[in-house]
């Protein structure tokens, strides 16, 4: 199979690898733009980008503009690829380049199809409460997610998995189930299934003002919240006017029992943990993070900045949950 490959973040790394690691032919590569990270805002190239260049593939970037799209289009098109694969690229793909190739646009999407269509599919997973996810690849249409699916694959979510460490998982499961596809395809023995609109949900882009939580809700939703979105945007939390973030937390064994305080109210500090009252039931927070500083565990937080019980954490003021 002469293959375009799209795609920008980690994510996409282990599907290239996988092809390139295959008998199919990778004919370019195509990334979003270098971008300027860190502090320093040194201009890098994606991590898909990245890779191409270090595996010695043709590898270019689509440019905004309108003119620079349809330039980009045109050059792919004369490749004259079997199929254009996308692994989270980043940019919504239309004709010409939808239908063009025989076997048209070929996704790898983290969910277990029809649940979870768009942008941030395995956090909304996590922050859901959702036991299992999946991967699936699929042929893209004009729809959001909406296309038939050629294979699936699920997988049971841990209950202290955190979304960084799934993303992980999904990437490389994704990236079997990708060549899998593709292996089919040239054999001509591929089919794919429309999906059954029913239980379809809607996995929005994530955004900053969602990185909080508000404790009147039960200790398992903040602490599917807290793990769902790390590393970014992560929950944090204010101890006056002093943010906190929560890294990693635990459900309370007697998650059951009657409420104490307020929640939100540190009701205890041991040498593993702070407890904190939930709406229902107690979460143990087992590493903070303070302002500047590395990850530490809560014990040593709480003896080193003077946390004490009948303390209270609060929302940040401009979180906005989705």
């Amino acid at each position: 199979m002469r293959i375009v490959f799209m795609g920008t973040p980690e994510f996409a790394c282990p599907s290239l690898r996988g092809i390139v690691a295959s008998e199919h032919e990778v004919a370019l590569v195509v990334s979003q733009p270098n971008r300027a990270k860190g502090r320093g805002k040194k201009v890098q190239p994606t991590p898909v980008a990245a890779l191409a260049q270090e595996l010695g593939l043709p590898v270019c970037a689509l440019e905004k503009g309108k003119a620079s799209r349809l330039e980009l289009y045109d050059r792919v098109l004369q490749l004259e690829p079997d199929v254009i694969v996308v692994v989270a690229f980043g940019h919504i793909i239309r004709e010409p380049l939808l239908d063009a190739p025989p076997w048209g646009c070929l996704n790898v999407h983290a969910s277990a199809l029809p649940r979870w269509r768009g942008p941030a599919p395995i956090h909304r997973a996590i922050v859901a409460g959702d036991e299992s996810t999946g991967v699936c690849t699929m042929r893209l249409e004009r729809g959001v997610d909406t296309g038939p699916v050629y294979k699936c694959a699920t997988t049971p979510i841990g209950p202290g998995e955190t979304a960084g460490e799934l993303h992980d998982r999904l990437a490389e499961l994704g990236a079997t189930l990708l060549v899998a596809t593709l292996d089919e395809m040239q054999r001509g023995v591929a089919q794919a299934r429309p999906q059954d609109s029913e239980g379809a949900t809607h996995a929005p882009m994530l955004s900053k003002a969602e990185g909080s939580c508000d404790f009147s809700f039960s200790a398992s939703h903040v602490h599917d919240r807290i793990r769902g979105l790390f590393p970014w945007p992560a929950v944090s939390v204010l101890r006056g006017d002093e943010r906190l973030k929560l890294v990693t937390s635990e459900i309370d064994p007697d998650t059951f029992a009657q409420a104490e305080a307020t929640p939100g109210t540190i009701v205890a500090i041991d040498d593993n943990a702070v407890v904190v009252q939930c709406g229902k039931g107690r979460l143990r927070l087992l590493e903070l993070q303070p302002p500047g500083k590395r990850a530490m565990p809560a014990a040593d937080f709480a003896r080193g900045y003077h946390l004490a019980t009948g303390e209270m954490f609060r929302p940040l003021i401009d979180f906005a949950p989705v």
